[in-house]
């Protein structure tokens, strides 16, 4: 077909497509083009930030909005962006990695902001719908978020799926401040790893976390420091309520894996979760409770619940058992436990302060002696329990 123009083509082809038909075809392709992408490489810009803030600026004005898609290469992000309804990152298909021994994976994000900000601003005082971000892997430092903390920005109807995360501040909110997130899904396979700060703390209602997926979260002493001097908790839900949870597996390296507080309207369920201290390392296995419970309505069913209480007198802790429940409604159903390193059978492996647990079907592993059974210990709540525990 070289040196045809295309009413040439229309002219020698048989049957022959008419001019008006022919515009129906080029209109199409150029709709084609701009949905469901368009390539982030193709807009100007004097480095990354700049081409995405352009990209950025071009798909929100669109009535269709055209999804941004990243190249396999690495990218480097310096300055923040601002979110709109309808906002789509998408990198490659399937799973992304970290960067290991210094190899280049693909879609790999640098992003370096600073100042304890976060790369992606939602709207503030408002509700944003409808975003996706996936396929791709992050990496920052110290400093750098990749969401901006902000109470009031409410994240719906968004999904995030296939990414990783690498020497981040935090992810989604911070010790300090809730990432509000409504009708929301986590998907596929995450890898969050090395932060600085607690990696998650959201709240909101109706949504559901690698349920089709998983996510490794772990984060060792050298970068999160824990107890009093820094956060305490790798994943935090607050005020969550009507969602439910996968088979995240949180390695809590002296730090605590799981706290939870306020699921308002109950049914905050986690179902084959995996929360545990650094099996291998005595050292970094948690210094406090696995799961902290202060409120709400929790399911805690098939997870693995193993390697805490090796050192819960550290100031920050102060967790009285492997699961601490201080009050709410709580299930705890078909748990697995292993006792921390040095840990003897007399630690509880619940220890209720308040509230109302009922426990059912608990699977001991490791070294026990004799027929000892795990211990719940009722110090001022409600239990209803089996006969796989002990309760005093």
């Amino acid at each position: 077909m070289a040196g045809y123009t295309p009413t040439a083509w229309v002219n020698n082809s048989t049957p022959a497509i008419s001019a008006a038909n022919l515009g129906k075809i080029e209109t199409g392709i150029q709709q084609a083009h701009m949905y469901p992408g368009v390539m982030l490489d193709s807009f100007t810009g004097a480095n990354d930030s700049a081409k995405l803030a352009a990209a950025m600026s071009y798909a929100a004005a669109q009535t269709y909005k055209p999804a941004i898609m990243f190249s396999n290469r690495l990218y480097s992000m310096t300055t923040q962006q601002a979110v709109f309804g309808g906002m789509r990152l998408v990198g490659g298909y399937g799973a992304v990695e970290q960067v290991r021994s210094g190899t280049p994976i693909p879609n790999q994000v640098n992003v370096t902001i600073g100042g304890g900000n976060g790369w992606l601003v939602w709207p503030t005082g408002t509700s944003t719908f409808g975003c996706y971000i996936s396929g791709l892997a992050f990496q920052g430092n110290s400093t750098t978020r990749f969401v901006h903390p902000d109470t009031s920005a409410v994240i719906w109807t968004s999904v995030f799926e296939n990414l990783s995360f690498n020497y981040f501040q935090s992810v989604f909110g911070s010790t300090a401040t809730n990432c509000a997130l409504d009708a929301c899904a986590f998907k596929g396979w995450w890898n969050v790893n090395n932060g600085y700060d607690q990696q998650f703390h959201m709240g909101g209602s109706d949504n559901t976390f690698w349920m089709d997926g998983g996510c490794l979260l772990d984060s060792p002493p050298g970068t999160i420091t824990g107890g009093t001097t820094g956060a305490n908790t790798l994943c935090f839900f607050a005020a969550m309520s009507k969602s439910t949870v996968g088979p995240m597996y949180i390695t809590g390296e002296r730090v605590r894996p799981l706290k939870i507080d306020y699921s308002n309207a109950g049914q905050l369920v986690f179902t084959g979760t995996r929360l545990e201290g650094m099996p291998a390392v005595p050292a970094s296995q948690a210094y406090g409770a696995i799961v902290r419970i202060n409120n709400g309505g929790v399911t805690l069913r098939d997870c693995w619940t193993s390697y805490g209480m090796t050192s819960p007198s550290t100031p920050g802790y102060g967790d009285g058992g492997m699961i601490h429940i201080a009050g709410g409604n709580v299930l705890i159903d078909s748990c697995w436990y292993q006792k921390g390193n040095g840990v003897a059978d007399s630690v509880p492996y619940i220890y209720v302060t308040g509230g109302t647990v009922r426990v059912r079907n608990i699977m001991k592993m490791g070294t026990w002696s004799g027929s000892n059974l795990p211990i719940v210990t009722n110090a001022g709540g409600t239990v209803d329990a089996d006969n796989s525990v002990t309760v005093n």
